[in-house]
């Protein structure tokens, strides 16, 4: 039989343990114990020396490029609600290839286009918005959008500062 009245509210049986971050349990081998290890915290980069996104002179002139609109759909986006996409995706290659964050490789979209282009690989990979290793967002054309109208271009370099 529940102790619970309908209605009372609930109350805690024992304290809440304090802990100096997240804990990962695991059984030693020998004796079947469970052993508490603190997980070592993420290292965490200076603001533009993180080597897994664009630096901010690419973003920079590929919100330029775009004109403040999502080069996908077209949506204003001048005010902020963006991402800057990797048309070859860092897993597909990594960062150790040298244009991986160059501006060819850079397509400026608004949120839901983002999610969108990575649900959707087939139709994104045809549009060129992802491009497939060892293909070279530089030699690969991409469908943006320009005003109102779709066009099929090469991204280049040329815009960078």
């Amino acid at each position: 039989m529940c102790a619970l009245k309908r209605g009372a509210p609930l109350q805690r049986r024992t304290g809440l343990a304090r802990t100096a971050g997240p804990v990962r349990r695991t059984a030693l081998r020998s004796s079947g114990r469970l052993v508490r290890h603190a997980q070592p915290q993420a290292k965490r980069h200076p603001v533009g020396e993180d080597p897994t996104r664009f630096p901010q002179a690419v973003t920079d002139a590929a919100l330029e490029r775009s004109g403040g609109h999502c080069e996908r759909c077209g949506r204003w986006i001048g005010d902020g609600s963006w991402a800057p996409h990797h048309r070859r995706p860092k897993g597909a290659g990594g960062t150790i290839l040298p244009d991986t964050h160059t501006l060819p490789n850079c397509l400026v979209v608004c949120h839901a286009c983002h999610a969108w282009i990575h649900n959707n690989s087939t139709e994104s990979t045809d549009a060129g918005w992802l491009v497939r290793h060892p293909g070279d967002p530089a030699t690969t054309a991409v469908l943006v959008r320009v005003g109102r109208r779709q066009v099929r271009m090469l991204l280049t370099d040329k815009e960078a500062p």
